[in-house]
């Protein structure tokens, strides 16, 4: 199954938050807006991802000048990024390619400073053939820029580092681009197929434990029982899309002194699917499952199958 990695920022609220999901950035969130409202990152972020030949990168960029998105191969293990292919952009706003030391000849299509655009840059390290990273803007093919050197096979870790003010970004371990991704955030909004947990207060549905937009750590479900499964519904997706992926998103902490784990899970397609065990911190944390495809069926989410998603999470341990 291909991965993907997806982040809207807007449940983001401190550096600290960012460090939940990013492995580094130079961002303050909030001070922006994003092209729809909500947040977006003002400087650039960091993601190491799993070793690949090819790696697709989109996100909603406002471009000012310089650098939008660099794609590091890895070249030792594990984190040297030697062989690197960075989309730019001259001052006219002409795109190219550039590994550091050579750039391709730079495009016809033409950016403007201060306009949102949803990029996607297509990188592919053809080892001692050179590097090609193909472009597209806002759903179009624009541009397609090599650079003939010699390369090496990619070993260890990859690494995505994206520029300017950003937003609703994705990268993915196939080799197709998934299109503009805009991220909808739906909270639980109702009891599900099972109800097992217990709410804080004592008498509500657990749901409404759950569902707040900021964190709130005095109300919060929990289970008494190891396996004790807990499932909420959703809100349907607020818009008419193709769905290219769907991320539980989980905080959670463990009981004071005690070792917890907790399993995510989902009821998709009228089967409850699990993911990686997570082992809880005694700290209130964020914990994400990324789904790229139906984990019922191992295929594309179609929008009736999220609007009938059920998630929530299995006491392990």
């Amino acid at each position: 199954m291909s991965w993907l990695f997806m982040d809207s920022f807007d449940t983001y609220n401190t550096g600290d938050d960012l460090a939940q999901r990013w492995d580094a950035w130079a961002t303050y969130i909030g001070i922006v807006s994003g092209r729809a409202g909500g947040k977006a990152v003002n400087d650039w972020t960091a993601k190491y991802l799993p070793v690949s030949t090819v790696y697709v990168v989109g996100a909603a960029i406002r471009w000012s000048y310089g650098k939008l998105i660099t794609v590091g191969f890895p070249t030792g293990f594990p984190y040297d990024w030697s062989l690197k292919l960075t989309l730019s952009a001259t001052d006219e706003g002409r795109l190219y390619v550039t590994d550091g030391s050579k750039s391709s000849e730079a495009s016809d299509a033409l950016l403007t400073s201060g306009e949102w655009y949803y990029v996607e840059f297509r990188a592919t390290n053809f080892g001692m053939g050179g590097m090609s990273g193909e472009v597209r803007i806002n759903g179009e093919y624009v541009y397609t820029g090599n650079i003939l050197r010699g390369g090496t096979w990619p070993m260890g870790f990859g690494c995505v580092l994206i520029a300017q003010v950003h937003d609703d970004v994705y990268a993915y371990g196939g080799v197709n681009f998934l299109g503009d991704m805009r991220h909808a955030i739906l909270r639980p909004d109702g009891s599900g197929s099972s109800n097992q947990w217990l709410p804080s207060d004592g008498s509500s549905p657990t749901y409404q434990m759950v569902d707040d937009e900021t964190l709130n750590t005095q109300d919060y479900a929990y289970a008494e029982n190891l396996e004790d499964l807990d499932l909420w519904t959703l809100p349907d997706v607020p818009f008419n899309a193709e769905i290219r992926g769907v991320k539980l998103r989980l905080v959670a902490s463990a009981r004071m002194g005690e070792t917890s784990k907790i399993v995510p899970a989902v009821l998709a397609s009228g089967e409850v699917c699990e993911g990686p065990p997570i082992d809880l911190d005694q700290d209130w944390a964020t914990y994400d499952w990324d789904l790229a495809l139906n984990p019922a069926t191992g295929y594309p989410f179609g929008a009736w199958e999220v609007n009938e998603l059920q998630i929530g999470a299995r006491r392990a341990v």
